[in-house]
């Protein structure tokens, strides 16, 4: 299951690189078939298999800081519950290329194992959302995601009966917005000293509300702040920034190993 953790939040970190790495990396080091890299406007993954198994990774964004900063509440209907819209258009801009390649190497017939960090993590929700029904998704492993559905999405999320594992490292400070939404499924809390800290879905705080990401207030303020920061970037602004890494998140999970 750890190594299963390393392998994807690997495939997640592999998915900021170019396509030409990317393929590199799939096929002449990780030994798959196939490596598929799709660009949309603002979207990216890559799409590799072999025999057995389809391995979907979805970037992440590149400028954190500004993502935040910017980042909306605004939700829309779809079939499967009200979603972030911003991460439901994100994956439609690539969802057609994505399916056509996945059809072209028998998707269908085979393992889906999907992941992705920060916004990656998002679009992978969506992509498990769209496809429960579609593909045999046999894994979700997302690092670091922002929560994505509120209302009815978490009960049709349950469809994927426990195949579903968010990890969150410490304090990262993506996992905690944007405010209304709510996170679903099995929570893998990486702890300072590299611990996995099991936790339930609903967190509570002291008054007994659920408090897993903040409320629309802190958010605003929390959006202020951003704004009000020189343009040099995160660095020391806040520790959550640093736990929001990918390759954090590898570390840590390379010290969980290593004990």
């Amino acid at each position: 299951d750890r190594l299963h953790s390393l392998a994807l939040a690997s495939a997640s970190y592999l998915a900021y690189s170019s396509a030409e790495e990317v393929r590199d990396i799939c096929i002449n080091k990780w030994g798959f078939d196939t490596c598929d890299f799709i660009k949309g406007s603002d979207t990216e993954c890559f799409v590799a298999s072999t025999a057995s198994t389809v391995l979907v990774s979805f970037r992440g964004t590149a400028g954190l800081r500004d993502w935040l900063r910017d980042l909306s509440i605004f939700s829309l209907n779809t079939d499967y519950g009200s979603v972030h819209n911003g991460f439901y258009y994100g994956f439609k801009q690539v969802s057609n290329e994505l399916e056509r390649i996945m059809d072209s190497v028998y998707a269908q017939s085979k393992k889906v194992i999907l992941t992705g960090h920060s916004l990656g993590g998002a679009l992978a929700t969506i992509a498990a959302a769209e496809w429960v029904d579609v593909y045999p998704i046999s894994t979700i492993y997302t690092f670091g995601q922002p929560a994505v559905g509120k209302g009815e999405f978490s009960s049709h999320m349950n469809n994927l009966g426990g195949r579903f594992f968010r990890v969150v490292n410490d304090d990262d400070i993506v996992a905690k917005v944007p405010p209304t939404y709510r996170h679903i499924e099995k929570l893998k809390k990486l702890g300072v000293t590299g611990v996995i800290i099991h936790e339930s879905l609903q967190v509570t705080n002291n008054q007994g509300s659920v408090s897993e990401t903040m409320n629309e207030i802190e958010f605003m303020l929390f959006q202020e702040s951003l704004s009000s920061q020189a343009s040099s970037g995160l660095e020391g602004f806040l520790p959550s920034f640093k736990d929001h890494s990918s390759l954090q998140y590898i570390r840590k999970i390379l010290t969980i190993l290593n004990h």
